[in-house]
C-alpha cells in the first residue's frame, strides 16, 4: 500500500513558541481521539529534529527524535499496524 505523505495539519508562525509544521494524525478522522502531536521546529536552534508529544494520558513530555530515528519508528508503527490487521483478519475468520 502506498499513499502520499500527509500535509501538516497547520504551520505555526515564526513568532510562535514552537514555529513550524505540526501534524495531528489522530485528529483528522476521529474528533475527540487521543491526540499525538508531531512537529518540526524550524529555527536553527535547536537543530532540526522531529518532536513527538504523545497523548496526554501518558504525560506532557515532548520527545525529540533525530530524522533517521523518526523514520525507523514510523516504519515500525506501519509494520505493527499491518501485523495487527493480519491478526484481526485471522481472528475474524476463526470466529466465523
Amino acid at each position: 500500500m502506498t499513499a502520499p505523505l500527509p500535509q501538516p495539519d497547520w504551520i505555526n508562525s515564526p513568532e510562535s513558541k514552537l514555529p513550524g509544521p505540526l501534524w495531528e494524525p489522530s485528529a483528522a478522522n476521529r474528533p475527540g481521539a487521543r491526540r499525538w502531536h508531531i512537529r518540526v521546529v524550524d529555527p536553527d536552534d535547536p537543530p532540526a529534529c522531529v518532536f513527538i508529544t504523545p497523548p496526554k494520558v501518558w504525560d506532557d513530555s515532548i520527545y525529540p527524535l533525530e530524522p533517521d530515528e523518526a523514520r525507523r519508528v514510523a516504519m515500525a508503527l506501519l509494520a505493527a499496524a499491518d501485523w495487527a490487521d493480519k491478526v484481526r483478519t485471522r481472528e475474524l475468520g476463526e470466529a466465523s
